[in-house]
């Protein structure tokens, strides 16, 4: 069972990962928007991190941590595929501004994104300030994303 949760929770650390590296992606594509995309892809950053702090909190202390809803690997893997298409056709200029921003809308509404922590119960207090702090900076890049997407309308 720690099995599944640690590789579920690998997984999401790739996924982090990835959208980071599309935002990267982005901040090049279009510099005249570089801190915004920064900023976002360094929070994404900062997601994989905190999942790496959860995935040695179960493995120090695994009697804490029991699975609660499964999260399936090949979703994710998917998930990181398609995300990874989208970085390639942002480096190769094939997408416009306001049609990544609204794929970046789509993935921060994601239920990967918000409902991850979900598959894991826990009374550990560390493990659900981690899981708290993602979920606030994510809903914060939902509404940026939101209002840029927007802007860009306008």
């Amino acid at each position: 069972m720690q099995d599944n949760m640690l590789d579920a929770l690998q997984a999401l650390i790739r996924l982090e990962l990835q959208v980071g590296a599309l935002y990267e992606a982005c901040s090049l594509q279009w510099p005249e928007d570089a801190p915004f995309w920064l900023d976002v892809a360094r929070e994404e950053a900062g997601h994989a991190r905190a999942i790496e702090r959860m995935v040695l909190l179960i493995s120090k202390n695994p009697s804490r941590f029991l699975p609660a809803r499964a999260i399936k690997l090949a979703a994710v893997e998917t998930i990181i595929a398609g995300i990874e298409r989208t970085t390639d056709q942002v480096r190769n200029g094939r997408l416009l501004k306001n049609n990544v921003t609204a794929i970046a809308v789509d993935i921060e509404n994601s239920v990967m994104e918000k409902k991850f922590f979900e598959m894991i119960k826990t009374a550990d207090p560390v493990f659900l300030e981690l899981c708290h702090d993602i979920m606030a900076q994510t809903r914060a890049h939902q509404q940026r994303f939101e209002k840029r997407l927007a802007e860009l309308k306008a």
